[in-house]
């Protein structure tokens, strides 16, 4: 029988410490980081003496307005894998910084040994500098915001990234991704930048993630398992995680109750849905979607 379960997986990203439920997207977040190795971007796993960008997710509430950010990456071969905090075997081989979103150009020494992992871990930092290495990865220079980050990147698995291309649906109707709109007067806006008019209140709302079977690359004698994470700006979401493992499963469907009535102003709530995809072997995508809530 195909199935759907729920699984909390081991994520590849840090994050700071988490004072609100984990799908409510109430500050800025990483929430992922894509590798793409040069020339062939659809693989997530650099051989040694290869490079690949590193790409990290990090999302903005709905009205937060651009933020410039300083941060700062090394990258070492990565301590076996373990319970607490990750580690690096020896040195760094590199280290990069810079501002704005953050996009690491990493290059893999053609010295590495083929069976190891790279650690790529830093900060990034909203007023401050970043400083990495030493005893922990910090701002400096009293920052307003300090989110460390770090990733995982297998050298042996010749693994490929999963691609949520499929249709996302909003109560059964296709969500496509349409334009960013303004926090609020989302309703005079809406049509034009194709976003879903969905009423306040409390009935809940169904979201179902449409997943490729061709996304989970077959390990052995199965398929990859992957892991969906979920999270929204406002109202609440049933859960964060969801878990595709077998071929023919349905879309991955969470439960979205809007915001209540009195938190809508008269032009509408801008609500944010992001999903991001993990096949637990260093394979990552993701999505966003915006709606309008109205009165």
């Amino acid at each position: 029988m195909n199935r759907l379960v729920i699984l909390i997986p081991v994520l590849l990203v840090g994050c700071g410490e988490q004072d609100h439920p984990g799908w409510l997207l109430e500050r800025p977040r990483v929430l992922g980081a894509r590798v793409a190795v040069e020339g062939s971007a659809e693989r997530s796993s650099p051989a040694p003496g290869e490079a690949a960008v590193v790409e990290w997710l990090v999302v903005e509430p709905p009205g937060t307005g651009p933020v410039e950010r300083a941060w700062a990456f090394r990258a070492c071969v990565a301590t076996p894998p373990a319970r607490g905090l990750p580690g690096c075997a020896e040195p760094p081989f590199a280290t990069y910084e810079g501002s704005g979103p953050p996009v690491v150009d990493l290059r893999v020494p053609a010295a590495l040994d083929p069976q190891a992992r790279v650690l790529l871990a830093g900060v990034l930092c909203t007023g401050g500098e970043p400083v990495v290495g030493g005893d922990e990865d910090r701002c400096s220079g009293g920052a307003l915001d300090e989110t460390p980050a770090f990733v995982h990147v297998p050298l042996a698995a010749a693994n490929h990234n999963p691609s949520l291309d499929e249709p996302i649906t909003l109560d059964g109707t296709e969500w496509s991704e349409g334009t960013e709109p303004p926090e609020t007067d989302c309703v005079e806006v809406a049509g034009g930048a194709g976003l879903p008019l969905v009423g306040a209140g409390a009935r809940e709302r169904t979201i179902r993630i449409g997943v490729g079977e061709a996304d989970r690359e077959p390990v052995g004698d199965e398929r990859e398992v992957l892991q969906l994470t979920h999270v929204i700006s406002d109202g609440t979401l049933s859960r964060q995680f969801s878990v595709v493992e077998e071929d023919g499963a349905p879309p991955a469907e969470v439960g979205w109750e809007p915001p209540p009535l009195d938190e809508i102003p008269a032009g509408g709530l801008t609500v944010t849905f992001v999903a991001v995809a993990r096949d637990g072997r260093g394979g990552v995508d993701w999505t966003t979607r915006t709606l309008c809530v109205t009165q």
